[in-house]
């Protein structure tokens, strides 16, 4: 908060002699202080997208991660998803009929993702509209190319 006498922000140097009255100065001081914050998570963001450039982890390399819950935990895509956001997106793009309702939260234990470069995620209780608008509820396998970063969804019904 500033000063009632202040007549420039200590925080940007904004000068205050046109704000007339109190409650004015310190919005000003208010505004700039957010400013400030703003800028401040920015350049944090910055220099942790940075870091994780010169340093890879399991978020951008899927060869650095411990193991398949560690893959489907933490790592991202190119666009920055998670794997199983990318298969809910695939899952949406070959849905004919309606917007379907799978999540994509189950997975092997285990190494087998990091050997193979593909990982499974299944949802065995997905939700597909068909052509007269009833839902049926299937399986939904999502095998994600973790070295292309390609998701492709099937459906079976149950």
């Amino acid at each position: 908060m500033l000063s009632p006498n202040a007549t420039v922000c200590s925080s940007c140097g904004l000068r205050l002699a046109a704000l007339r009255t109190e409650a004015d100065k310190a919005k000003a001081g208010c505004g700039c202080i957010s400013l400030v914050l703003f800028g401040g998570f920015v350049f944090f963001g910055l220099i942790v997208h940075m870091v994780e450039k010169l340093h890879p982890s399991c978020v951008s390399d899927f060869m650095k991660c411990a193991d398949n819950e560690d893959i489907v935990k933490n790592h991202r895509s190119k666009d920055g998803a998670d794997i199983s956001i990318e298969c809910e997106w695939q899952a949406k793009n070959i849905a004919r009929f309606g917007e379907p309702v799978a999540t994509f939260n189950t997975f092997y234990k285990g190494r087998s993702y990091l050997e193979s470069g593909v990982a499974l995620l299944i949802d065995k209780d997905a939700k597909f509209k068909n052509g007269f608008g009833v839902t049926h509820n299937v399986r939904a396998t999502c095998l994600y190319d973790l070295k292309l970063d390609v998701a492709t969804v099937s459906i079976d019904e149950r």
